[in-house]
């Protein structure tokens, strides 16, 4: 048995255009949809929300040691979303955004996205740890400890996620 070239591209999930080249299968849309249009709507959308945020708690009548854990998480939640764009989003969005220039900043992506990731969940650790301190130990003086959590977050993060870019 013998396939002809129509019935390979038709048995593969491929159709076939006039001019021989085979087109996107329905595969290629239910990824093209969730990854492409929704993941970079939804991650503007939040990135436009977490500034928002940086913005309310970087004024002065917001200050102290809460809304610097919180500024901290939701910078690292701003910075994975827009790598979430760069990484995912961007390459199943457009093909010559894949082709050109996903191919040179993809090591580098890549361990962005993992640090990104790693610095929110450690962020989200900071907070239930000031939260828990704040409401176990309320006439405790540990605000020394409280104010190496974002820091702390930082260096372990980076630290953590060096071998991610190589």
């Amino acid at each position: 048995l013998t396939l002809s070239e129509d019935d390979y591209f038709l048995e593969n999930g491929l159709n076939q255009s006039y001019h021989g080249q085979p087109e996107a299968s329905e595969d290629n849309f239910v990824e093209f949809i969730p990854e492409g249009v929704l993941l970079i709507i939804i991650s503007i959308l939040g990135f436009v929300g977490n500034a928002l945020s940086i913005y309310v708690l970087l004024r002065p009548t917001q200050g102290g040691i809460f809304s610097n854990i919180l500024m901290g998480l939701a910078s690292f939640d701003a910075l994975f979303l827009v790598c979430a764009i760069t990484t995912f989003g961007l390459p199943t969005f457009s093909h010559l955004y894949k082709k050109n220039l996903f191919l040179k900043i993809m090591p580098f992506s890549y361990g962005l996205t993992h640090l990104a990731r790693v610095g929110s969940v450690f962020a989200t650790l900071s907070v239930t740890l000031e939260r828990f301190f704040a409401i176990v130990f309320p006439f405790k003086d540990v605000d020394v400890f409280k104010r190496w959590l974002i820091p702390g977050t930082v260096i372990f993060t980076i630290v953590y996620n060096v071998p991610q870019f190589f």
